[in-house]
């Protein structure tokens, strides 16, 4: 045969490279010199004709080969780099997005970052080649980013994935394993440059977050930085080369801040050095910049990584126009280690649960059969123990229902046209450019012609590409509802629902990893972390109590618990079949498939086991595994936002049912004589909502016409003297985690259970606890307390602990009382009750204090809080102080570890507000006792000064004070308030000037101290003396200065919109007609007392009122974070700005109310002993007012208020209000200074 000359251009380029390189890729296979010849008779034999006869030349066909060519131009490349490339597409859509898939698949690309998707979610998802990994945020300031990393699956070592998005949709950091070697891929978005303050604040931040993240990866892990950073460089060898664009000092002006990070961070920029290419990787019409970088560790970059540069040529998105950014591709060097191979971890395999419920639902599959006979066989003769009957119908399962390997379905960009439109799409693309490239491509016709041609073609080819991805997302989505119809008309539920789950999701995926600090954890630094987490969950700290066991039960208990074959048999049948259980444990659907083969051996085993005391389950039973749920709302990155549920062995869920069923009808009967909807048959959640409804339907027609009405009062209508409606809702959290064990076997004997089920069933309870596996790694986690969550016993326990709690309740109550305003569903409880008067009113106020007298008991017990939850008795709380009181709520608080907080509020809500006129928010007494002087304060400034917060302020500017006021406020202009310094109640800046402004006594020696210049011996001595004074003032300055550090607070209030000063204005002059009319008691509610409860209160309020705007604006004001939780702020003297505090966690909204809340309550005229403004404040005010704050050291509640404040200083909540505040500090003031620098 005759060997022909090569001319598939692909092949000779294969060719070529390996000539020049050592090495090439072809058809996802490395061809190296050695190998050269096998490749070589396959090019060859490709060119030879089957007929031996050369075939005739086509130079159409030829020029339609070229045009269909997939093959891009790629740089030449090394089998020991990794191919790494980054692109800010400006927009990822659906016909792009496609595009990048089919090149990625066809292509040895090994790492893509992807800047400016627009996506706003986080997820991670993977194809049969690739880990996805994508973040993004909704809020203002980052939904013009999103950040995508794509990572080939040849390099992760299986389960060492993991990503953390410190700044979302703009840094991304994305951690593998590669052969044990640990690899860092960052993403980062910085933002568009603009000329403000705001964006200027948002650049720094970004490059904060990306200094702080570079600082947590270690030196040994290979770390890529790739991203859009909308700065350029300039030359600084060896981090930056000569092959960058000159720098515009009228655009970004802080691009030396990103020199500074690569120069101290010892970076080194990539694509710098190449000087073959153009170095602008953005252009927009005649505009060019580099702004987009690949960077490495400068001690990993060699000759061939510095080569990398932006291709221009590439075809991905070319069909797009106006402003574009170019691939930047660059080839990182690894490690090589052949000695550390990671080995594969084999996959445990599992029983195809589906399948065998399949075949018990009617579906005929001969497997059954012919696993039936197989156990039959394996039973003779029987087995030991549990353990080996377990194992052997466990691996009878699986050789006959192994569970089959999932088949992903074909994707939009797999389908055969679509790749056919981008590769002649592409085709066109590369011979457009190839005229053009032509010297005489703008005065030959034959080159204006093909262009044209081409150009037209690739943009065809692209809109039929677009167009058959929107036909075949739309086939996909109507088969998929096809299906959905089809299984729900069969009856199939499970996949219908899964149908519905891939249309409509709940939530985008994410994989169970944490992170702390913003670092990534380890597999066994995550399975630390969680194993103290619920060590500290499912045990407290007085073993005594929850140790508890049944020896009273067991005083009167037989010695031994029989058990019948054919009742276990019912109960392996009830088994749910498509339910998972444990891992590497046979599914109920097995034992189901062969109940009636099983139950003799296992009833004989367990009549064997339980033949005598004591009576304990085998261990395989008690023994759980624990499967995270992650809640609602949660981003899972703290072990509290996952849901524990324990995965059971089926054969003890079976086998503990049967147990609960001998005494179902003695602990249901218990349970009814409760208010509990829940777990029991005849009730439902139906029946609770009912009760609550009758409640409120009753209170809303209480509701009358308002006194006010003119019509009503003409109709002769009288109100009445008070009447509303009461209502206690509690919620308890964890609660089945929470309960004590030895009160589950109090309720057993109160409800009348003894004997062997109830002893079996409690050493069942004690013996509980949990396995838990992060990445093939275990942790045991022993019990003490609570029940499980997915055991059939729990649910009944846990009614008849919440029984026994009841029944204390009627101890202190009576029972009808109980029956008829009580509601329970499971842990949620309702107390209703309507009065009609004060009569009615303080019986149902010692009732509700009744209420909660054992849910103290209940939260020390349950909740192992050291520290008993305080609650008033009835009377304490007189119905005298009820009548002036306007608060919601309280909050109780049971720590059951010293880092863990688990609150319970009770929310007694009047819901007269909205049905009687006379209404009347209860406020239940708080832990701390307040006093009822302290809560006639509340009451008076609510009445008082409620209506200045409720109407902020009047449109009429604020006149001059009535003469008759000129006691209490100085009239020094114009509608102004002296705020500092005077009235009754009010200790302001010092005593008043004398009248006149005569001066009595020596006068003030001048500045240049000439009145020491006398020789007389007085004189001498006046100086001598006067110095002396002059030290004496400063160090007694000094001194309170220390001591005001303890006490002492500055307040600075913002003038401007959504400022507080013109309310605080109106609060003082509402403050000085109240008291000039006797309407309150200046020494009971001062000045200073009502204008800190003003702010607060005016804080509170908006908080409580937030509009999304209004969060949405917190949020990109670096207010607030994504989650809503508000930020601490720090000032930082460089940028002369307020930054982000990253050292404290930020402040939740509810935290901020609980704070607020506390701080309103101890605010009185004892524990606020000055707040006084450094200048005058009128309504019209500009710039920031100063006000002087002090707190007692020794009145009651100080050290509360004192705690409270230092827990708000530094929130940017108080930003909504304009409102700063700082802890007093060591400074001097301006007089003290200038009288230190003349005593020299």
């Amino acid at each position: 045969m005759q060997r022909q000359k090569i001319v598939k251009r692909s092949l000779q380029r294969v060719h070529r490279r390996i000539l020049r390189t050592g090495g090439a890729w072809y058809k996802g296979k490395w061809y190296n010199q050695d190998t050269a010849s096998a490749l070589t008779n396959r090019l060859y034999q490709q060119q030879t004709p089957a007929s031996g006869t050369p075939a005739p030349h086509d130079s159409r066909a030829n020029s339609r080969a070229q045009v269909h060519s997939v093959t891009t131009h790629l740089p030449s490349q090394s089998p020991r780099h990794l191919q790494v490339y980054t692109w800010n597409v400006g927009g990822l859509g659906g016909g792009l997005y496609d595009e990048i898939l089919y090149y990625i698949h066809r292509h040895p690309v090994d790492v893509l970052v992807i800047q400016e998707t627009k996506w706003r979610f986080t997820s991670r998802w993977d194809t049969h080649q690739y880990f996805f990994v994508h973040s993004g945020s909704s809020a203002a300031d980052f939904k013009q980013g999103g950040l995508l990393t794509i990572v080939a699956k040849r390099l992760v070592d299986p389960g060492t994935l993991r990503y953390v998005d410190p700044l979302p949709g703009r840094l991304l950091r994305v951690q593998f394993y590669r052969h044990s070697q640990p690899c860092d891929v960052l993403n980062f978005y910085q933002h568009t440059w603009k000329a403000t303050d705001h964006i200027r604040r948002l650049r720094t931040q970004a490059l904060d977050h990306l200094t702080r993240t570079i600082h947590m990866i270690p030196k040994r892990s290979l770390m890529i930085i790739g991203g859009d950073f909308n700065a350029t460089c300039v030359h600084s060898a060896p981090h930056v080369g000569r092959c960058v664009m000159e720098r515009s000092q009228l655009w970004a002006t802080d691009q030396e801040d990103l020199q500074a990070l690569i120069l101290g961070l010892h970076l080194c920029a990539l694509n710098t050095f190449q000087s073959q290419h153009p170095h602008h990787t953005y252009m927009w019409g005649t505009q060019q910049s580099q702004i987009d970088y690949l960077f490495v560790r400068c001690d990993m970059a060699d000759g061939l990584s510095r080569q990398s540069y932006a291709m221009h040529d590439h075809p991905l998105g070319a069909w797009r126009g106006g402003a574009r950014h170019f691939l930047v591709h660059a080839q990182i060097p690894t490690h090589w280690r052949p000695w550390s191979g990671h080995a594969s971890p084999s996959v445990a395999p599992a029983v195809d649960r589906h399948a065998i419920a399949d075949a018990l639902s009617g579906k005929a599959d001969p497997r059954i059969q012919a696993f039936r006979t197989d156990v039959q066989s394996a039973l003779n003769p029987a087995p030991a123990s549990i353990s080996e009957l377990h194992d052997t119908v466990h691996t009878l399962a699986l050789k006959h229902f192994p569970k089959p390997v999932p088949v992903r379905g074909p994707r939009p960009w797999q389908d055969g046209t679509l790749q056919q439109y981008a590769s002649r799409m592409w085709g066109h693309l590369r011979s457009l450019r190839k005229w053009a490239a032509r010297k005489d491509a703008h005065s030959s016709l034959q080159a204006l012609f093909q262009c044209w041609r081409h150009s037209t073609l690739h943009l065809r080819m692209h809109r039929d590409a677009r167009q058959q991805g929107r036909e075949l997302r739309k086939q996909r989505r109507l088969s998929l509802l096809s299906d959905a119809d089809q299984a729900i008309r069969q009856g199939q539920s499970r996949q219908f629902y899964q149908l519905i789950d891939k249309l409509a999701p709940k939530g985008r995926f994410r994989k169970f990893q944490m992170c702390k600090g913003g670092d990534l954890l380890t597999p066994a630094e995550e399975l630390e972390v969680m194993r103290k987490h619920f060590v500290q969950l499912f045990n407290h700290d007085r073993p005594g109590n929850s140790t508890l066991s049944s020896t009273s039960l067991a005083e009167t208990a037989d010695t031994s618990f029989q058990v019948c074959s054919h009742e276990l048999q019912v109960y392996l049948d009830k088994l749910p079949a498509r339910k998972a259980g444990a891992p590497s444990t046979a599914p109920g659907a097995v034992w189901r498939a062969c109940s009636d083969l099983i139950s003799p051996t296992l009833a004989g085993l367990l009549n064997q086991r339980w033949d005598h005391s004591p009576l304990t389950p085998p261990e395989p039973w008690v023994r759980a595994t624990l499967s995270l749920l992650l809640k609602p709302h949660k981003s899972g990155s703290a072990p509290k936002d996952f849901r524990p549920i324990g995965l059971l062995d089926a054969l003890g869920k079976a086998s503990i049912s049967m147990l609960m069923s001998k005494i179902r009808a003695d602990l249901e009967a218990y349970i009814r004589t409760s208010p509990q909807f829940a777990y029991l048959t005849g009730r439902s959640t139906s029946d609770a909502l009912r009760r609550v409804y009758v409640h409120n339907t009753a209170a809303r027609a209480m509701r009358m016409p308002s006194t006010r009405d003119p019509h009503y009062k003409r109709a002769g209508g009288k109100p009445v003297t008070l009447q509303g409606a009461l209502q206690v809702c509690l919620d308890l959290t964890s609660a089945f985690d929470f309960v004590p064990r030895h009160l589950i076997a109090e309720a057993l004997q109160d409800a009348g259970i003894t004997g062997a089920p109830a002893q079996l069933l409690l050493s069942w309870l004690h013996a509980c606890s949990y396995d838990l596996y992060v990445e093939g790694k275990c942790a045991h986690i022993p019990t003490n307390r609570g029940v499980k969550q997915g055991c059939p016993a729990s649910p009944l326990l846990f009614a008849a602990f919440m029984t026994l709690i009841t029944r204390r309740l009627s101890s202190r109550l009576t029972p009808e009382w109980v029956a008829q305003y009580l509601t329970m569903f499971a842990d949620d409880f309702h107390v209703g009750k309507c009065f009609y008067g004060y009569n009615e009113l303080e019986p149902g106020d010692n009732y509700v204090l009744s209420f909660e007298h054992p849910w103290n008991q209940f939260l020390t017990q349950c909740l192992a809080d050291p520290d008993p939850v305080a609650i008033a008795p009835a009377q304490d709380a007189p119905v005298d102080a009820a009548r002036s009181i306007l608060t919601t709520g309280r909050v109780l608080r049971a720590d059951p570890t010293s880092c863990d907080t688990t609150r319970n509020t009770s929310h007694i809500v009047s819901v007269s507000g909205s049905v009687a006129s006379s209404t009347l928010f209860f406020n239940m007494a708080t832990g701390a006792h307040s006093s009822q002087a302290a809560e006639e304060v509340l009451g008076q400034l609510q009445s008082c000064f409620g209506g200045v917060l409720a109407n902020k302020r009047s449109a009429e500017e604020p006149g001059q004070m009535p003469p008759d006021q000129g006691d209490r406020a100085q009239k020094t202009g114009r509608g102004a308030i002296a705020l500092g310094g005077s009235g009754k109640g009010f200790q302001g800046k010092g005593g008043r000037r004398r009248p006149g402004g005569r001066q009595q006594g020596r006068a003030t020696p001048s500045s240049d101290n000439r009145s020491y210049a006398s020789g007389s011996t007085l004189d001498s001595e006046d100086a001598e003396l006067l110095h002396l004074l002059a030290k004496a003032v400063v160090r007694h300055e000094d001194t309170l200065s220390v001591l005001r550090r303890s006490t002492g607070w500055v307040f600075w209030i913002r003038s401007g919109e959504n400022s507080i000063l013109p309310m605080l204005a109106d609060l003082a002059k509402t403050w000085y007609g109240k008291a000039n009319s006797q309407e309150i008691q200046p020494n009971r509610v001062s000045l200073r007392v009502a204008l800190m409860w003003g702010i607060m209160t005016c804080l509170k309020d908006k908080l409580t009122g937030l509009t999304q705007d209004q969060q949405a604006f917190a949020i990109r004001n670096t207010w607030a974070d994504t989650n809503g939780s508000w930020n601490y702020q720090k000032w930082d003297a460089h940028h002369q700005t307020l930054i982000v505090d990253t050292t404290r966690p930020p402040l939740s909204t509810p935290q901020a109310l609980e704070s607020l809340g506390a701080l309103l309550q101890v605010l009185n005229g004892d524990t606020l002993t000055r707040f006084a403004a450094t200048q005058e404040i009128r309504a019209d005010a500009q710039g920031k007012i100063t006000f002087n704050a002090d707190i007692s050291l020794r009145a009651p509640g100080s050290e509360a208020l004192y705690q409270e404040l230092v827990r708000l200083q530094g929130s940017a909540l108080f930003q909504i209000i304009g409102v700063q505040f700082k802890p007093e500090g060591y400074n001097r003031p301006p007089l003290i200074r200038r009288i230190h620098q003349l005593a020299g």
